[in-house]
């Protein structure tokens, strides 16, 4: 989805129950902004880019992946 427009990145994950992993700052403004006006997403997991390397990425989101339902993930902001 290379050059699909944010929201449809959001409306795509909300039809697959997705959650998103990122690290566009637009994102997370999107997701608060879907949450205050009272409609879903199936969470956001943002990461600073460079910050961490891709295998600790991995490592990480396979934690979330173990320990948190997509329920548990639905319209949460998540902070590697």
């Amino acid at each position: 989805m290379v050059g699909v427009a944010d929201m449809e990145h959001f409306k795509y994950a909300l039809t697959t129950q997705s959650v998103i992993f990122t690290h566009d700052h637009h994102f997370l403004e999107i997701a608060k902004k879907l949450t205050g006006e009272g409609k879903n997403h199936w969470g956001v997991i943002f990461v600073e880019m460079n910050k961490l390397s891709v295998g600790e990425c991995i490592r990480r989101l396979t934690l979330y992946a173990e320990v948190l339902s997509a329920e548990e993930m639905k319209n949460q902001i998540e902070f590697l």
